[in-house]
């Protein structure tokens, strides 16, 4: 592949994948796209299985499909149930992305039935939208290639929107720069400038600064960059239950895009105020100012918990709101934790409520006058009221950015003493915060053993993970367990 093929982020510019048996037919159209004024990609699949496999792998922009296709390269089945099969495939592994059919003559009833799954889309940010599938004679290649003529420099400017990180050492899949670069695109923009603010395994979340052209900004906003299938439980929990929150106390969404990425959907937050901190960068340089802050982040989630309903259930059912049974079965095999077993059966009183479900330090924003906003909605929900202060609590103590500025230094030494608030906290700067969540937890448990509960599991739940030595965890569960009696 030439230079000349990508831009400077690494995607390449209109990547064709081109499912084609004849291959004779395949190169003369592929040599006839290659030779268009923009540059392109063009990858061949002879056969369903071939295609299937790059769908499942790649990143394409265009997918061009003749139907009667065999299943392997060099088999004699041809059949159009094998080109229909990829069609089907590409709509579940690269939904929105425009496919392009290949027939001999005018669509019969069997393509017309492929066409009702088409929609149209704004799938590169330009505002014009375009239909995700199509039909072209194969015989009038001249028709296809003014079509991907008139749409390649439409991609590529997409692709020429510049993604800047500031330095940070920030990996983006081709599918998360593509939403950024659409994101970009819409707003005005002819580059982005990225902060990254957290985000585990498969979601990475950021603060986007969109810039014009003479660099100033158009608009700033936090993006959250995952799998469609998790970003799309963030926008339903959103529109159901966020949005009864008081106003100001969340970022409101600005735009959701989820086609033409092969599976991954980005969801845009609006940002006011310059809200460039996290918690943990107050709690690092500013903890004399948390108290004011927590007020707010309290508040702002009173209207859930305040119409939380008190419930008598076994630990195991508040145990699966937070860790599986897997995992569960896992840790108590992996450190000999079998007196676990009868605790999960233990009855507990606890208040049941909508939750944030994930509220660490790097999901509460905060801004120069110590106003907090709350972002990352995929885990809102019904679970236990207690659970969104004692998240907090603890994140200063388990969270990676918590650990890695150090500021859970302070508190992992006492670790064993966490209920006896004069040990556990009094030589940190994180000792208001640790008071002001833990009154919370308290609070809105209707027993003090709601509070353990919560964070004893909380607690179970970190051996998932290698980002805290064992030991730290150990000591903080023996504590909590020998508080509940077991």
């Amino acid at each position: 592949m030439a230079a000349h093929d990508l831009n400077l982020d690494g995607l390449e510019k209109m990547k064709i994948l081109l499912v084609e048996d004849n291959r004779s037919y395949a190169e003369t159209l592929k040599e006839r796209i290659l030779s268009l004024s923009t540059p392109s990609s063009v990858f061949l699949a002879e056969s369903r299985d071939a295609a299937v496999a790059f769908l499942k792998s790649d990143f394409f922009d265009i997918i061009i499909l003749d139907l009667q296709i065999p299943t392997t390269d060099g088999a004699f089945d041809l059949e159009y149930v094998h080109g229909q099969q990829v069609f089907f495939s590409a709509l579940e592994n690269a939904p929105g992305t425009p496919v392009y059919i290949l027939t001999g003559s005018e669509p019969d009833a069997f393509l017309r039935g492929l066409a009702k799954h088409g929609q149209s889309h704004d799938i590169w940010g330009d505002g014009i939208a375009v239909p995700t599938v199509d039909y072209h004679h194969k015989e009038d290649g001249d028709q296809l290639l003014a079509h991907l003529n008139e749409i390649a420099p439409r991609i590529a400017a997409t692709d020429e929107i510049r993604i800047n990180t500031g330095g940070q050492p920030i990996e983006l899949k081709p599918e998360q720069k593509r939403a950024l670069k659409v994101f970009t695109r819409s707003n005005g923009g002819t580059s982005c400038k990225l902060k990254r603010l957290g985000g585990l395994s498969d979601a990475i979340v950021l603060k986007v600064s969109v810039l014009d052209s003479t660099g100033h900004v158009r608009c700033e906003c936090v993006g959250k960059l995952g799998l469609a299938r998790h970003v799309r439980k963030e926008i339903t929990a959103y529109n159901s239950e966020v949005t009864h929150l008081r106003l100001g106390a969340f970022a409101h969404v600005i735009s959701y895009h989820d086609q033409g990425l092969r599976g991954f959907s980005g969801i845009f937050y609006a940002l006011a105020d310059q809200h460039s901190d996290t918690f943990f960068d107050l709690a690092l340089n500013r903890p004399s100012k948390a108290k004011v802050v927590l007020t707010s982040a309290r508040e702002a989630l009173s209207r859930w918990s305040d119409s939380g309903t008190v419930v008598n259930i076994p630990v195991r059912e508040v145990r699966q709101k937070i860790l599986s049974d897997e995992n569960f079965e896992k840790i108590i095999a992996e450190h000999e934790l079998e007196q676990l077993r009868a605790l999960d059966e233990r009855v507990v009183s606890i208040s049941a409520s909508c939750i944030h479900g994930d509220l660490h330090g790097g999901n509460v924003l905060v801004n120069s006058k110590d106003q907090p906003l709350m972002i990352d909605f995929g885990d809102v929900g019904a679970g236990y009221t207690c659970l969104d202060p004692i998240t907090l609590e603890l994140s200063m103590l388990f969270h990676p950015d918590a650990r890695a500025s150090g500021l859970s230094n302070s508190l992992e030494d006492s670790v064993g003493d966490w209920l006896n608030l004069g040990i556990y906290s009094a030589n940190s700067p994180a000792a208001p915060i640790v008071q002001f969540c833990r009154e919370w937890a308290y609070d809105v448990g209707p027993h003090d053993d709601s509070v353990l509960i919560i964070a004893y599991l909380f607690t179970l739940r970190q051996f998932k993970y290698e980002t805290v030595p064992k030991d730290t965890l150990t000591s903080l569960l023996n504590g909590l367990l020998k508080a509940l009696d077991c």
